[in-house]
């Protein structure tokens, strides 16, 4: 079975099962997976560096994006605790990496 199959990707795992020979340990995101952009999508999409940085620690927080990524790749840094945004070491952080 393909992840590109119909409905694939948000089916329980006792209906992926039954369509495979398969057990399914885990089944959940992988933080960091897509790509880093304004907006989010498989491979993301514009300047992630213009991506809110309230968004970003939304993503953090849901466990799409980790604390190392928002600050690398959005330039984004967000309390590991809290999930709250550092608003001066982020200024900072985007105008050193512009």
């Amino acid at each position: 079975m393909h992840l590109s199959e119909p409905g694939c990707r948000n089916n329980p795992v006792e209906v992926l099962e039954t369509k495979s020979p398969m057990f399914i340990e885990s089944y959940g995101y992988r933080p960091d997976s897509a790509g880093a952009g304004c907006h989010r999508r498989a491979v993301g999409y514009g300047d992630p560096f213009e991506r809110a940085p309230a968004r970003v620690a939304a993503d953090v927080r849901n466990g799409f994006v980790s604390v190392g990524a928002a600050e690398r790749e959005y330039g984004v840094v967000v309390d590991p605790v809290t999930f709250a945004v550092d608003a001066d070491a982020t200024a900072r952080r985007r105008e050193a990496v512009a």
